[in-house]
């Protein structure tokens, strides 16, 4: 995958943040891109 490819990939994902959270990551959106393989990875 290029990295363009990835970009676009990675842009799809709602990862808004709770500021009332106090938890990291703050939502559980921001878990499932955390989730996904890295650059060199996948």
């Amino acid at each position: 995958m290029t990295a363009t490819e990835r970009f676009l990939k990675y842009i799809t994902f709602d990862t808004q943040s709770d500021e009332g959270s106090e938890t990291v990551p703050t939502t559980a959106k921001q878990k499932v891109l955390g989730g996904l393989p890295g650059p060199g990875t996948g």
